[in-house]
């Protein structure tokens, strides 16, 4: 009878010890790179261990300086994803073993200083199918919670994101869409002019508002010249007297009392009514007396 009940053991013991060597073997962690930013600011962004937890895509990231963060998903969670693909590469997430493609799931941090994974809950975050599980403070929306990993091979850009300025140049509509003056003269004559180029730190931040962190997205902003402007590049000319310029789009116009004329169509900007930046910005910067501008 004792010789039966060890011989149960031992099998029992080496069933669940290969069992768990055989999970271990499905999910191993592995080198990977990682982003870790928390309430909108970063934490971490590199080199990074990613260790798969589950079956449905659960899993922790560790840094080399001990700050670790994870997220449990829910097994059988509501679809949650943006499903909006803009110009750039599309990152890749990381593989995890039968990995859910969306879903939610509660995530937590070590804090700044290292430690435990769980020690400090951070909410329910959601899978954006793009590398990154993100979460929200209910207090301050705005102020976002990304946990995101990828493979080694992604060329991508972890850095802190850039501060907007409180004025800019603008080339697009959008938040980041700004360009870095490089020379400029003869302000407020007759005889104007801008040279002017996208801003790198500006790629980055529109970058970042979709949710892209490869590199490839920071140059195809930086490059493309098919949506919004004429080129990477550009040079503006005004004559400030008669209010007459161009912006970075290349349009020709004219600041009105209240609106602007678009002297190619004939038509009338106004500045009312929003949309405008990029109109309204580049006459502030050749003719800031007139537009009556503060920088």
């Amino acid at each position: 009878m004792y010789f039966s009940r060890l011989i149960t053991g031992l099998v029992a013991v080496f069933v669940s010890t290969w069992g768990h060597a055989e999970e271990t073997a499905e999910r191993p962690a592995r080198p990977a790179q990682c982003f870790l930013e928390v309430k909108g600011i970063r934490y971490a962004g590199g080199n990074c261990l990613f260790k798969p937890l589950d079956k449905v895509g659960s899993f922790r990231i560790e840094f080399e300086k001990g700050s670790s963060a994870q997220v449990r998903v829910k097994a059988g969670s509501a679809e949650y994803v943006d499903k909006l693909r803009l110009p750039g590469t599309d990152l890749r997430p990381w593989p995890g073993s039968k990995e859910v493609s969306t879903g939610s799931g509660d995530a937590s941090w070590s804090g700044p200083e290292g430690g435990d994974a769980t020690t400090i809950p951070l909410g329910e975050s959601y899978n954006n199918q793009r590398g990154c599980w993100v979460g929200y403070d209910p207090n301050d929306p705005i102020k976002e919670t990304s946990l995101c990993a990828w493979d080694k091979s992604q060329r991508l850009y972890l850095g802190p994101t850039p501060v907007e300025p409180n004025w800019t140049l603008a080339w697009g509509e959008r938040q980041g869409m700004y360009a870095r003056i490089i020379s400029s003269s003869g302000l407020n004559t007759e005889n104007a002019s801008i040279t002017a180029e996208k801003s790198r730190d500006g790629a980055i931040i529109w970058c970042r508002v979709n949710r892209d962190y490869s590199s490839e997205c920071i140059r195809h902003t930086l490059e493309d010249d098919t949506q919004f402007t004429i080129g990477k590049k550009a040079t503006l000319h005004a004559n400030c007297k008669t209010k007459k310029y161009t912006d970075f789009v290349g349009r020709n116009l004219q600041a009105l009392d209240d609106d602007i004329l678009d002297l190619d169509t004939n038509d009338k900007i106004s500045n009312s009514a929003g949309g405008t930046s990029v109109a309204t910005t580049a006459f502030e910067a050749l003719c800031p007396e007139a537009a009556g501008a503060i920088h």
